[in-house]
């Protein structure tokens, strides 16, 4: 796991270069080479956000975890479906990329709690159930048969 003091300070980095770059008074010889640097953080800074507030995001699921309900539907984003997965599966976010999601698919979940609240297990029912695709392009649907192989191929490897 990445040390969260080290994506804290890529965040800062990328927010000083933005506030240098927009400020006008970096020297022109410099200018290419802070632009490329914050260029190159602009593509991980999101994600970074996103990796820093895992801990958080899990400390809110396990509350609504523990609220009195048998059953309960929850819409959520991809990416924090695939936080949850992480979760569910006890691994390090950073493999979350590998729980690909189709647009409008069903992940069915089921986590057994003791009575006052403690997780005794958890599991993954359904894996990314497809919508009816029945009548969107070829493309589009076959994305089920790519997300299967991830699963597979990702599975295989951590044997």
């Amino acid at each position: 796991m990445i040390p969260e003091k080290t994506i804290k300070e890529l965040i800062n980095k990328h927010s000083i270069l933005e506030k240098d770059l927009s400020s006008g008074t970096i020297d022109k010889k410099i200018f290419a080479e802070k632009s490329k640097e914050y260029s190159d953080l602009n593509e991980i800074v999101e994600d970074a956000k996103r990796y820093i507030t895992y801990e958080k995001d899990k400390i809110e699921l396990e509350k609504i975890l523990q609220e009195d309900w048998s059953q309960i539907a929850i819409v959520l984003h991809g990416a924090v479906n695939a936080a949850i997965m992480c979760w569910l599966n006890d691994i390090d976010i950073s493999l979350a990329s590998k729980f690909d999601q189709d647009h409008a698919a069903l992940n069915i979940i089921d986590i057994d709690t003791k009575e006052d609240g403690e997780i005794i297990r958890k599991s993954i029912r359904r894996y990314n159930i497809p919508p009816d695709l029945s009548d969107i392009d070829s493309d589009i649907r076959s994305s089920w048969e790519s997300t299967e192989s991830k699963i597979i191929s990702f599975n295989e490897s951590a044997n």
